[in-house]
């Protein structure tokens, strides 16, 4: 099998979302999650075309949408180390809740649509 090339910082895998408001993504993932912006390409109107972040250790893709790209979001699932406290950052930061945290059967879980419309499942494991 041949080797795969990967530039640094990237992963074999990453999400790409074509989002409304790409600069408000990227305020909720830093505040929120802690992520740190890795590239960022503007449009001429100040707009995202392209940027990335760092979460985790994972790198997550967007740009802004138009009328050609139209948005394109997703349901991510993240483990955190504490799901009450970063449930609490992200409503305080305008999301909706979906689902509440509770204790399910993998761990203690909640769900978030953030202002541009992904779907965040939370989840930190249960003490064993």
């Amino acid at each position: 099998m041949p080797t795969l090339s990967i530039p640094a910082g990237h992963q074999p895998l990453m999400p790409y979302l074509i989002l409304r408001d790409a600069a408000r993504f990227k305020t909720f993932v830093e505040s929120v999650f802690g992520a740190h912006q890795t590239a960022l390409y503007p449009r001429e109107d100040g707009t995202i075309v392209h940027a990335e972040v760092q979460l985790q250790g994972c790198t997550v893709i967007f740009g802004e949408s138009k009328n050609t790209w139209p948005p394109r979001t997703a349901g991510l699932y993240l483990y955190v180390p504490d799901v009450d406290e970063t449930f609490q950052k992200a409503l305080a930061h305008g999301v909706q809740s979906v689902m509440p945290v509770a204790e399910k059967d993998y761990g203690r879980s909640g769900g978030v649509q953030a202002p541009c419309g992904n779907v965040w499942w939370l989840t930190q494991l249960s003490a064993s």
